[in-house]
Protein backbone atom coordinates (compact mmCIF):
# COMPACT_ATOMS: atom_id res chain seq x y z
CA UNK A 1 0.00 0.00 0.00
CA UNK A 2 1.07 3.87 -0.69
CA UNK A 3 1.74 5.75 1.67
CA UNK A 4 0.93 9.86 0.47
CA UNK A 5 2.20 12.92 2.06
CA UNK A 6 -0.32 15.51 1.35
CA UNK A 7 1.10 18.92 1.58
CA UNK A 8 -1.32 21.04 4.35
CA UNK A 9 -3.51 22.93 2.54
CA UNK A 10 -3.86 27.20 1.67
CA UNK A 11 -6.69 27.92 3.90
CA UNK A 12 -8.13 29.74 1.08
CA UNK A 13 -8.15 26.75 -1.05
CA UNK A 14 -11.41 26.13 -3.86
CA UNK A 15 -11.35 22.80 -2.53
CA UNK A 16 -10.62 22.64 0.95
CA UNK A 17 -13.89 21.58 2.34
CA UNK A 18 -14.05 18.30 -0.48
CA UNK A 19 -10.36 17.88 1.11
CA UNK A 20 -11.14 18.08 4.65
CA UNK A 21 -14.14 14.98 4.22
CA UNK A 22 -12.32 13.12 2.20
CA UNK A 23 -9.15 12.98 4.36
CA UNK A 24 -11.52 12.52 7.80
CA UNK A 25 -13.12 10.07 5.51
CA UNK A 26 -9.40 7.95 4.99
CA UNK A 27 -8.52 8.79 8.75
CA UNK A 28 -11.71 6.55 9.45
CA UNK A 29 -11.05 3.99 6.70
CA UNK A 30 -7.49 3.27 8.08
CA UNK A 31 -8.30 3.31 11.57
CA UNK A 32 -11.38 0.37 10.58
CA UNK A 33 -9.09 -1.66 8.54
CA UNK A 34 -6.54 -1.46 11.96
CA UNK A 35 -9.29 -2.51 14.19
CA UNK A 36 -10.60 -4.96 11.72
CA UNK A 37 -7.28 -6.90 11.37
CA UNK A 38 -7.40 -7.25 15.24
CA UNK A 39 -9.72 -9.90 15.22
CA UNK A 40 -9.27 -13.65 14.14
CA UNK A 41 -13.08 -14.57 14.07
CA UNK A 42 -15.83 -11.94 13.34
CA UNK A 43 -18.43 -10.76 16.06
CA UNK A 44 -21.20 -8.82 16.97
CA UNK A 45 -19.71 -6.62 18.49
CA UNK A 46 -16.88 -5.94 15.66
CA UNK A 47 -19.75 -5.88 13.35
CA UNK A 48 -21.68 -3.42 14.94
CA UNK A 49 -18.44 -1.45 15.23
CA UNK A 50 -17.84 -1.86 11.59
CA UNK A 51 -21.30 -1.02 10.43
CA UNK A 52 -21.23 2.15 12.39
CA UNK A 53 -17.70 3.59 10.84
CA UNK A 54 -18.53 3.01 7.24
CA UNK A 55 -21.76 4.97 8.32
CA UNK A 56 -19.69 7.90 9.00
CA UNK A 57 -17.49 7.13 5.63
CA UNK A 58 -20.34 7.05 3.82
CA UNK A 59 -22.05 10.14 5.29
CA UNK A 60 -18.38 11.75 4.76
CA UNK A 61 -18.14 10.96 1.14
CA UNK A 62 -21.59 11.72 0.26
CA UNK A 63 -20.86 14.94 2.13
CA UNK A 64 -18.35 15.46 -0.09
CA UNK A 65 -19.92 14.69 -3.57
CA UNK A 66 -23.13 17.12 -2.59
CA UNK A 67 -20.35 20.10 -2.25
CA UNK A 68 -19.57 19.49 -6.02
CA UNK A 69 -23.26 20.25 -6.37
CA UNK A 70 -23.25 23.84 -4.26
CA UNK A 71 -20.75 26.24 -5.63
CA UNK A 72 -18.56 23.57 -6.91
CA UNK A 73 -17.15 22.74 -3.91
CA UNK A 74 -16.07 26.11 -3.44
CA UNK A 75 -17.17 28.63 0.15
CA UNK A 76 -20.03 30.22 -0.22
CA UNK A 77 -19.12 33.66 -1.27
Amino acid sequence: MENYNYPVPDPTWDYLTIYDRLYESKFEIERLIAYLSRFEDASPEADREAKEALDRIGQNLNQARRMFDINGGRPEP
